[in-house]
């Protein structure tokens, strides 16, 4: 019975630090989760590859290595 209690004093610990702290403290949830870098600007545009060793094995064979950075929206149940 004692731990039943204690893990809901426990809960309700962990309920008004979200609700409360996360929410109405200014810069609270960013200091303790971090902050989201931006996206580059060119996320789903092909781009040349020169520089790697693959482009450059490429390019000596007379071909075009071309590479792109691609962002997928995260789904499911933690998405």
């Amino acid at each position: 019975m004692f731990y039943f209690f204690l893990v809901i004093v426990g809960a309700l610990g962990v309920g008004v630090y979200v609700l409360f702290i996360l929410r109405l403290v200014p810069g609270a949830a960013e200091e303790r989760f971090g902050v989201l870098e931006p996206l580059p600007n060119d996320v789903g545009k092909w781009k040349l590859d020169d520089s790697s060793p693959a482009g450059q094995a490429a390019a000596s064979a007379g071909q075009h290595r071309e590479e792109r950075l691609f962002y997928e929206e995260r789904t499911g149940l933690l998405g």
